[in-house]
């Protein structure tokens, strides 16, 4: 516990725990767990929701409610008497179209959230019981993932091809926070956990077009629930529900200089000027169905022969420009 403390010693320890099966310690001294938590007091949560709006373009709302739920969390838990049958830090349905930044906007406010900043990703379409929780004889990847890091962000995605066994471990996830390996083995705690869970069906395409205009958020329930199966008790289980809107271009714009510069930033080099019809063809080809998805792969060609003789010439800075065509 007393090694746990420290950064380096802990990553040390988490690998010593993974090669021996063992569970990770846990210091259950009153306020110890604040020790991972990077957000105390309100007045962090502002700095972290200005600082996720730099990185995050077109979610304010959701990141201001975020934030706002895991500090009003934080709070009522410190005045709690009964400990027990604590559910996550927090949880979150996130209803959305395709790419426009739901795993993003997790990773950003786990960095932020958390000393570990660390963010798991499980796709429902592909989870089975058994690697959530596993078997007698070997635990789950879930569980092996809490128990190691109990300090982070999961996110579930696409929640409508859940099946109806691994909805009813998310909903005892996220009403007890805690799950137990099969054979008797010590529970796995939760508490600290922030949980995303994430949906593309409100927004899928319908006479050939994609759904802009959504239902209130109780028909959202009514049709997941109704048209995909998602169980009733999951669905209420969620202290919020947050709706991502398609981007408009500006914003569009805004992202993909983000990306542009990130991509420079990799390299060592500081872009300084982009012309606004560089980033104009790659905004159009952000559509509804991928989004930004392949967004970052064009940039890294787009950039690659810019980048390389920038390099050549030992050049710190870039500027993108399109050159004028000679009328003939």
């Amino acid at each position: 516990v007393r090694l746990c403390r420290f950064p380096l010693a802990r990553r040390y320890t988490q690998a010593v725990c993974w090669l021996t099966g063992q569970r990770m310690p846990v210091d259950e001294r009153p306020g110890a767990e604040l020790q991972q938590l990077l957000l105390k007091h309100p007045r962090d949560f502002t700095i972290a929701a200005a600082r996720a709006k730099q990185i995050v373009r077109g979610h304010d709302t959701i990141i201001d409610s975020a934030l706002e739920r895991v500090a009003s969390n934080m709070t009522l838990r410190k005045r709690r008497k009964n400990s027990q049958s604590l559910g996550p830090l927090a949880s979150f349905l996130i209803v959305g179209p395709e790419g426009v930044g739901k795993r993003y906007a997790s990773r950003v406010l786990s960095k932020l959230l958390y000393r570990a900043g660390q963010t798991e990703v499980f796709l429902c379409e592909r989870l089975t019981v058994g690697e959530l929780i596993g078997s007698k004889q070997q635990a789950g990847d879930l569980l092996e993932i809490v128990r190691q890091e109990p300090f982070q962000t999961l996110v579930f995605e696409n929640v409508e091809k859940v099946s109806p066994e691994v909805a009813g471990v998310l909903t005892r996830i996220l009403t007890s926070g805690e799950l137990s390996q099969p054979g008797g083995q010590s529970p796995v705690s939760f508490r600290n956990t922030v949980v995303f869970v994430t949906t593309t069906a409100l927004h899928e395409k319908k006479d050939g077009e994609f759904s802009e205009d959504l239902p209130s958020e109780q028909r959202m329930h009514d049709v997941l629930r109704d048209e995909f199966g998602v169980s009733s008790s999951l669905l209420s289980a969620f202290d919020e529900m947050f709706v991502c809107e398609q981007l408009d271009d500006l914003v569009k714009a805004e992202v993909i200089s983000l990306m542009m510069k990130k991509e420079c930033s990799n390299h060592g080099v500081a872009l300084s000027h982009v012309d606004p019809e560089i980033v104009a063809t790659q905004v159009v080809q952000v559509d509804g169905v991928t989004g930004f998805s392949l967004a970052p792969n064009r940039i890294k060609k787009l950039l690659s022969k810019p980048l390389v003789a920038a390099s050549a010439g030992h050049h710190d800075r870039l500027s993108l420009r399109i050159r004028p065509t000679e009328e003939v």
